[in-house]
């Protein structure tokens, strides 16, 4: 008996999971490293790692870190805006001015449609 409700439940309830998969992106560790934490569990397949496109950013000031995170918020995928070690959500208010804004951050745009890699760094140039 066990062993047929276990089946059923591979069979008939980790499809979800497989859909899952496919949009999910790692925060805290690398898309190799969640792959091989996936095999260890027995999941045979990887999940895909994106294009992810990143760039130089200074902010300098509150006006300018509060226009960044507005342009991030009007994006879907995810951004992350790095300083050192510390990663923060670039939709993030709170997030990106408890960071130094006079220092040279890495924004990450977690996405391999150039059309909104492009549309945003057109923003972010340009205003």
């Amino acid at each position: 008996m066990q062993k047929r409700e276990a089946i059923d439940v591979l069979e008939n309830h980790l499809k979800p999971f497989d859909m899952m998969i496919e949009k999910f992106q790692p925060i805290n560790v690398t898309v190799e490293e969640f792959n091989k934490i996936l095999k260890e569990m027995g999941y045979k397949k990887n999940i895909r790692s994106n294009k992810n496109m990143d760039f130089k950013v200074k902010l300098g000031n509150s006006n300018n870190a509060a226009l960044f995170v507005s342009v991030c918020s009007s994006f879907e995928p995810y951004i992350d805006y790095k300083i050192g070690r510390y990663t923060v959500d670039a939709k993030s208010i709170m997030g990106v001015l408890s960071t130094s804004l006079d220092k040279v951050a890495t924004v990450i745009i977690n996405t391999d449609d150039e059309h909104i890699i492009k549309s945003f760094k057109k923003i972010l140039i340009y205003g």
